[in-house]
């Protein structure tokens, strides 16, 4: 299998740790990402390549949020109609004399 090459995000000033430390703001020392995030968002107002990332990393993380939502949406939906109709077969099957289900 072919190992695809990486290329650098943006212009390749920060590191892709940095990156996503910016986008996920998620690390081990808080404050170090906080002067990071701002040290990349100072550059980011200067510089197109990373602009142009930033503005396409904004858009990815919206579209993966409504992906979410809509598996969460269409999962509950799932999981109440399944919950519904147990319920219901145990009422019928009470109702007809079956007794309460075994456990």
């Amino acid at each position: 299998m072919a190992v695809a090459e990486q290329r650098p995000l943006g212009c390749g000033l920060f590191s892709e740790e940095e990156w996503a430390e910016l986008v996920a703001g998620s690390g081990p020392d808080a404050q170090a990402d906080a002067a990071g995030r701002r040290e990349l968002l100072e550059h980011v107002r200067t510089c197109a390549a990373c602009r142009a990332e930033l503005a396409a990393l904004a858009r990815l993380s919206q579209q993966v949020r409504h992906v979410l939502a809509e598996a969460d949406a269409t999962l509950h939906g799932a999981v109440r109609e399944a919950f519904v109709a147990g319920v219901v077969a145990q009422v019928r099957q009470t109702r007809a004399g079956g007794g309460a289900p075994a456990r």
